[in-house]
């Protein structure tokens, strides 16, 4: 006779965007960010999924991880802090004719 276990609760990027209030695609660019080192590192995963989407592994975080991660996005620098390349048209509209 086998017991049911109970399932332990991971939430993925769409979990952690909803906690930070941001697009899933928000956090997905964080992750790619951190990859490259242009954003300070994100809460480890703590499971990862395999073979996920295009061939890499799907991250998972308990729900536990939660504060952690609300405690990074509050540390991060915001749009136009020094050191932060943002995309923006630089033309002067004022002056156009």
């Amino acid at each position: 006779m086998t017991t049911r276990r109970k399932p332990t609760l991971v939430f993925g990027v769409a979990g952690v965007a909803a906690w930070l209030g941001v697009q899933p695609g928000t956090v997905t660019q964080w992750l790619e960010r951190e990859k490259r080192g242009e954003v300070p590192p994100t809460p480890a995963p703590d499971v990862l999924l395999t073979p996920g989407r295009s061939g890499v592994p799907d991250r998972g975080w308990l729900v536990t991880r939660r504060p952690e991660w609300e405690a990074w996005k509050a540390a991060r620098p915001g749009r136009g802090a020094p050191g932060v390349s943002r995309s923006r048209d630089t033309s002067d509209k004022e002056t156009q004719p």
